[in-house]
């Protein structure tokens, strides 16, 4: 009996690419691997835990992770943000691409369905 072989070549594997869209500029996000997304995950998450120790410092590491996340994106077009926006871009970049495209794209569906609601009514 012939022996049967499962080969997977991840070297083959196409993955997604992400842009994000900040202050009228388009930026190429830059995927990582899983250990640093992990470290980026764990240092928001204690960033998060500790705002009321040293505000300052919990921010610049947040800003820090989004700028090595978006490579091409100056730091002071980061600093431009707002705090809701950076906690949002954080959990955005934590996602798979698909994860993220596919709240994007729920997103959306449901602003359109509540603008035809809105519409309805007037």
């Amino acid at each position: 009996m012939a022996e049967q072989t499962n080969f997977l070549n991840l070297d083959d594997v196409v993955e997604a690419s992400r842009t994000i869209k900040l202050f009228g500029k388009t930026y190429a996000v830059a995927e990582v691997g899983l250990g640093e997304l992990l470290a980026d995950i764990r240092a928001a998450e204690a960033e998060a835990e500790t705002v009321g120790d040293d505000a300052v410092r919990n921010m610049e590491g947040m800003l820090d992770v989004i700028e090595r996340r978006i490579p091409g994106c100056p730091r002071s077009e980061l600093n431009r943000l707002s705090s809701p926006k950076v906690m949002h871009l954080l959990k955005w970049l934590n996602k798979s691409p698909e994860q993220a495209a596919a709240e994007v794209a729920a997103s959306a569906e449901k602003e359109q369905t509540a603008g035809e609601g809105a519409e309805a009514k007037n």
